[in-house]
């Protein structure tokens, strides 16, 4: 009789359980088919991979519609509370950026369905924001100084800043050397929004490379080319004049014309940072030298009325730029190293000729000849001659 109760019991007892398990499924049923205002995504309980696409999923009417609830894990709390939690095990039908199926936490905030229309969304998040990005040296920065990043953000979930820094910290500071003038952008992001932020850091123009090529010369007429590199430079320009059309950044330029003495060129390299400058000298050294100066024939024998007596003035010299010849029979500009000519000139007294050569660096170098007349003797003339030499 006691074994019969027992049995009894245990009986009942199992079938108020399945009683309570049917009106519990089917309370849970009718709150997520008729109760449920909208759902919003748990991300503390979700892989971040997934959490953009699953903070898309907002309202239970849109879930319905698109997925397929496949069982009911677990139930905290009752359809009565607005805070009611459920884990549900969801199979997506619509985006292949889930997985085919996933188990995803939601919160089910009660409303009747008929207050729908009355009562806004919500979010689980606040935008991005980024409070401040700074940097402590912004202008003028030598190549190779060492700067430092600031910034702050808020609700930010993965906060990342380019040129190779890459991840870093919603609040923080980052050293790093600048070479070149360089943009920093930090990117904020979280699961409804993104936003970001630049600071730009601008480096001092450098002259890494300023030379001549020979850089001396004793050859007469060489001509040297200069050549430059530069970094964080919009353009440059060489005094003196090299007579080059355009001159480039990183580039050469052959100088026209030739120098004629020791000559220090100055490049300057301008940019957004400022100027900078470097000197480079190109060395002559080409000797002067006067070979010879004469006259033929250097002594004219004349009588008074001989007005036509001439002599020849011959010369060689090295290393000339200009030549002149006193007083007043010639002058040149001369553009080769061994430079010979000659002139004829007409006297008519003792004359004293005076050759002046100019070369490199501004060296002079001059020879003196004298022509002298003597008068015809008496005997001479008494014999006959008008003009004796």
């Amino acid at each position: 009789m006691i074994l019969s109760n027992r049995k009894g019991i245990a009986l009942l007892i199992v079938v108020a359980v399945v009683i309570v398990l049917t009106i519990l499924s089917s309370v849970i049923l009718s709150v997520l088919s008729n109760q449920t205002r909208y759902i919003e995504h748990n991300i503390a309980r979700t892989k971040a991979k997934y959490a953009t696409e699953a903070a898309m999923v907002r309202s239970w009417d849109r879930l319905r519609r698109t997925d397929t609830i496949s069982s009911v894990h677990s139930v905290s709390g009752s359809h009565d509370n607005p805070d009611a939690y459920l884990d549900v095990y969801i199979t997506n039908t619509t985006s292949s950026s889930f997985p085919d199926t996933s188990q995803l936490n939601f919160n089910l905030d009660y409303d009747p369905l008929s207050t729908l229309s009355e009562t806004p969304l919500t979010e689980e998040r606040e935008p991005v924001i980024i409070n401040s990005f700074s940097v402590d040296q912004s202008t003028s920065v030598d190549s190779g100084t060492k700067v430092t990043l600031a910034w702050s953000t808020s609700n930010a979930a993965l906060v990342t800043i380019d040129q190779g820094i890459g991840s870093v910290k919603a609040n923080g500071e980052e050293n790093v050397r600048v070479y070149t003038t360089t943009i920093f952008t930090l990117t904020a992001t979280n699961e409804i929004s993104s936003t970001t932020a630049t600071v730009k850091v601008v480096v001092k123009p450098t002259i890494t490379n300023f030379s001549a090529y020979p850089s001396s010369t004793s050859s007469y007429g060489t001509r040297p080319t200069l050549v430059w590199n530069t970094t964080n430079t919009d353009s440059v320009t060489i005094e003196p004049d090299t007579g080059c059309s355009s001159l480039g950044t990183n580039s050469y330029c052959t100088v026209y014309p030739a120098p004629t003495s020791d000559t220090t060129y100055t490049l300057t390299a301008i940019g957004e940072g400022g100027t900078a400058t470097k000197p480079v000298t190109f060395s002559t050294n080409v000797s002067l030298s006067i070979d010879s100066f004469t006259a033929d024939p250097d002594t004219i024998r004349y009588e008074a009325n001989c007005d036509d007596s001439q002599t020849v003035l011959s010369w060689l010299i090295y290393g000339a730029l200009t030549i002149d010849i006193s007083p007043g029979v010639y002058s040149d500009n001369i553009s080769v190293y061994k430079y010979s000519g000659s002139k004829t000139v007409n006297t008519g007294s003792t004359t004293i000729y005076t050759l002046t050569a100019t070369g490199y660096n501004s060296q002079t170098a001059s020879k003196s000849i004298e022509v002298e007349f003597i008068p015809c003797s008496e005997k001479e003339i008494s014999l006959g001659n008008t003009c004796c030499r």
